[in-house]
């Protein structure tokens, strides 16, 4: 989808990447492969092969490196924060996802027979995920991929819980003489996470005053997001004479998010002289949705052109995407101080909007040294965020027995967010009228075979960056923001190790929230016994020097919208044992595996949670081939 998600490094599925190791048969996107299972997800392909390496703990744990910075508000799945992404960001369409999510359409994708996989993850309280991964030849010509996963899962904090849906469905054509493609593709994501999934979590407290009467009050609050987005594209490309190819494509998208929140409040007061109590109850609830449904018609066209030196071909890509948005906003609220004063609001508004949108691509790899070269423009001409521009620059390059990227990223939007425009029950953020700015520079090096060095430097400067600083007020963040990353690891047989830490700095206050620094090293022994047994165990510990998760606030989904809490350092450890007997993967860990041997400093605030001892399973297996 054109100018959906700030570009800024995401890894892009235009490159020419082989997956045959040198088996001839079946083409996909420029290349031949014909035996085997292939995914290829943001230049990560899978064999589908289950091996006990980064890749297969990727899959049964549904993490990636460095998932130690990473927080969720359930034990698996939810509102997300992540120490090293800190920066909240939406696409150019004004629109941002607030939920976690786990699956991934694929950029390709082929099997030379059916071949399905199976996960199982549990979570805290009884919670699991569940997904199923099929890949199937549906003909000589056709491909069929489902992708699917299940996510109920409890919190780690008043009982906070995850309940979710996930589906990715595609269908491909070959069509061999004509020299065309075609692909039906279907994608399908819920998600609704709460303070007791929406259930009510009522605290009591006493308080004693200065005077004879004494204080009891109950206060009984609750508090769901429910996100959803379904899109449905049909894509057909031909390839044209002289190295060029044509694509296009009609599509359907529709996302939303619903906030429901209430609370209510029961105060007592009496004295010793035998008075009758007085009571006062005060109730709120309120609210808000947000949807916006979209029709798309896109048109691409790519051409190869012969670069001087250089084996591969220059390749450059334009995309024109046009059609209607329909943005629907609803706010309701109700405010009852005792039963003599009502206060109810209503807020609702609708809008069609065209749009068009634009993407250029300018790509080139060197055959001889593998180094790569990349240039993205996204722009809005038409519609919401019109002179909307989001331009990246990316090269990597491989030096000595190391890779080097380099990426600048330019982003320019006249608004950030499509709530901005909003108004209802004690707000209206329709107050600022500035644009949002951000130039993000980032150097990411690795080299090493047996021990894998990496380093990472990243340094961004924004101006007019929305945030919360209370319920009711959206504000603006100028600033700059950097961060140092290093680590080194092994990953062979016998004994292994892996050391990883960063440093960040943020100008001011206001904005978004990060920690200052960070720590995690980790030791593991791994054994292969032939081809069909393998095991691994280790421990790892992690310590940061403040700890962040999504805070409920209420109304617009404002608990995006990182705030400033210290929780202190904890050392969190994880230990582990994961095994391999042919296509089964089954692992155990124990998590905060050491309660009790130090404070408790994390629970300094209600809002930076996290969980006691407890024990999480995880499996991955082949349930046909």
């Amino acid at each position: 989808m054109v100018g959906q998600v700030d570009s800024a490094f995401a890894e892009d599925t235009d490159s020419l990447i082989s997956f045959s190791h040198g088996n001839p048969g079946i083409k996909v996107d420029g290349y031949w492969v014909w035996k085997g299972y292939f995914l290829y997800q943001n230049e990560r392909w899978d064999s589908l092969t289950v091996l006990l390496d980064d890749r297969a703990e990727d899959q049964i744990w549904l993490k990636d490196s460095w998932n130690w910075t990473q927080r969720e508000n359930s034990a698996i799945g939810g509102l997300s924060y992540n120490s090293l992404d800190p920066i909240v960001y939406s696409g150019l369409d004004g629109w941002h996802r607030f939920s976690k999510s786990y699956l991934q359409m694929p950029g390709a994708f082929h099997s030379s027979s059916p071949r399905s996989d199976l996960r199982l993850h549990t979570g805290i309280g009884g919670g699991q995920v569940f997904g199923i991964t099929a890949l199937a030849p549906a003909d000589s010509t056709k491909q069929l991929f489902v992708d699917y996963l299940r996510n109920n899962t409890l919190g780690l904090y008043r009982n906070e819980g995850t309940d979710g849906h996930e589906l990715n469905f595609a269908l491909k054509q070959w069509d061999l003489f004509q020299d065309t493609q075609a692909e039906l593709k279907v994608s399908y994501f819920n998600s609704r996470s709460g303070q007791n999934g929406g259930l009510s979590s009522p605290s009591l407290f006493e308080s004693n005053e200065p005077t004879l009467r004494r204080n009891l009050a109950v206060s009984d609050g609750s508090g769901v997001l429910f996100e959803e987005e379904l899109n449905v594209t049909y894509w057909a490309k031909r390839d044209l004479l002289y190295f060029q190819d044509l694509a296009g494509s009609i599509s359907f998208n529709s996302k939303s998010w619903a906030v429901n929140n209430s609370n209510s409040a029961s105060e007592y007061y009496w004295d010793s002289t035998g008075t009758a109590p007085i009571l006062e109850q005060r109730t709120l609830r309120y609210s808000d949705s947000l949807r916006l449904t979209k029709a798309q018609v896109e048109l691409g066209y790519r051409k190869f052109l012969p670069v001087p030196g250089f084996v591969l071909p220059l390749i450059v890509r334009t995309c024109v995407a046009t059609g209607l948005e329909y943005l629907q906003s609803n706010s309701l609220g109700w405010d009852g101080f005792r039963s003599d004063s009502v206060h109810y609001t209503e807020a609702f508004s609708a809008e069609v909007t065209p749009f068009l949108r634009g993407r250029f691509v300018v790509s080139n790899r060197n055959y001889r040294s593998w180094n790569k070269y990349r240039a993205i423009l996204n722009y809005n001409a038409l519609g919401y965020n019109a002179g909307a521009i989001d331009a990246q620059v990316r090269a990597q390059l491989l030096i000595g027995s190391g890779n080097l990227e380099l990426q600048w990223n330019i982003l320019r939007q006249p608004h950030m967010y499509r709530f901005e425009q909003l108004y209802g029950y004690l707000y209206d953020l329709r107050t600022i009228d500035v644009p949002y700015f951000k130039n993000e520079g980032k150097a990411h090096w690795v080299s090493g075979e047996k021990w894998k060095k990496e380093g990472v430097l990243y340094g961004a400067k924004m101006s007019g960056m929305r945030y919360f600083e209370s319920f009711d007020q959206l504000s603006t963040w100028d600033g700059m923001y950097g961060r140092v990353q290093l680590g080194v690891s092994s990953n062979d047989e016998g004994w292994n190790a892996r050391v990883q830490g960063y440093g960040a700095y943020k100008s001011s206050f206001g904005g978004f929230a990060t920690p200052n620094w960070g720590g995690f090293t980790e030791v593991n022994y791994k054994i292969s016994i032939g081809t069909k047994f393998e095991w691994k165990a280790g421990i790892n510990v992690s310590v940061e020097d403040a700890f962040y998760t999504p805070t409920y606030l209420v109304g617009v989904p404002i608990w995006g919208m990182q705030t400033d809490y210290l929780a202190g350092s904890y050392p969190w450890a994880t230990a582990y044992f994961e095994a391999r007997i042919a296509n089964f993967v089954g692992a155990v860990r124990i998590i905060n595996a050491l309660e009790g041997l130090a404070p408790y400093t994390y629970y300094a605030y209600g809002s930076a949670p996290r969980s006691d001892r407890w024990v999480q399973v995880s499996a991955r297996w082949t349930l046909f081939n």
